[in-house]
Order: C-alpha cells, then structure tokens, then sequence
C-alpha cells in the first residue's frame, strides 16, 4: 500500500538512522515535554520510528530535497473491537520537516501521502496529539481542517 505524491515517498528500513536523526530534530523542537523526554529514554530516535517500518499497520514517509530526507511522518492504524461503531481508524504519531525545509509545502505532502495510505487501508477518520504549546503545530494542523474532539487530560503518576 505504498504511495509517493512529489518528493515524497515511503521510508525504507535501511534509512533507519537517517530517519532516527530527523526524529531526534523533533525531539529537540518540544524539549522538556514529558512524552517526549520519555520516549527518548526508552531508546534512540531511531528505535522510536521501529514498529512504524515493515509493520503491515504502519508507515512511515519520507520527503526528500536534493536527494538528502528532509522531513517524515510516521503513522499508524488503530484497531478496536467491532462492537465499536469505528473499528478502524488512523493515527500520525510523528511529522517533522527540518527547519531549512520548511514553509514550501513538504509537511503538506507529508501528510497527503499518509492520509493516501490511511484511506487505501480502509480508515475514515484520523486523529493527532499537538502540544497546547506548540503554536506552529497547532496552526499547521488547524489548517489542514483538524480540530479539538475532546481534551486529554494527564498527570505524572
């Protein structure tokens, strides 16, 4: 179920640790966020992006400039019992685009391709996590018609 739109295309599980460097570029971006911080601890970049290739229910993309990745977004299907009125829907748990790649569309067709591979694996709906303080974030995906469903709410255990 691989789809490419412009210069961007599936990730290949040899480009791992490229893609683990542009992952740890995220990481950077939300800092002291305790998701983050978390998952950092549990592994490298690289092995954050590990159940998203080759997994049947995963996929990464991957945008390229130059011939260089300058941008990814990972995503996933989200399963539940058939009792539930949606059994199956979509999830982007990571998308980046280097600083020097950005404002040119690439986050765009980013998620274009994953929502291409959503629909072809037979999600209708996909659904996203975007720190309150994360402006930029919030109006990119503002912007591409997302808005809030219901409030997450957390706290340290």
């Amino acid at each position: 179920m691989s789809q490419a739109v412009g210069p961007v295309r599936p990730a290949r599980a040899e480009e791992r640790a490229v893609l683990g460097e542009l992952l740890a570029g995220l990481l950077a971006h939300h800092g002291d966020h305790p998701r983050y911080a978390a998952a950092a601890a549990g592994g490298t970049p690289a092995s954050l992006l590990a159940d998203y290739l080759g997994h049947p229910d995963g996929q990464v993309f991957v945008a390229e400039r130059d011939g260089q990745p300058v941008g990814l977004i990972s995503v996933a299907l989200a399963r539940r019992p058939a009792f539930f009125a949606e059994s199956l829907r979509g999830h982007v748990e990571h998308l980046y685009v280097a600083p020097e790649a950005r404002r040119g569309g690439l986050g765009r067709e980013l998620v274009e391709a994953a929502f291409g591979w959503l629909r072809l694996a037979g999600a209708t709906r996909v659904e996203l996590e975007v720190a309150r303080d994360n402006p930029e974030g919030q109006a990119f995906w503002k912007a591409l018609g997302f808005g809030p469903v219901t409030d997450v709410l957390e706290r340290p255990l």
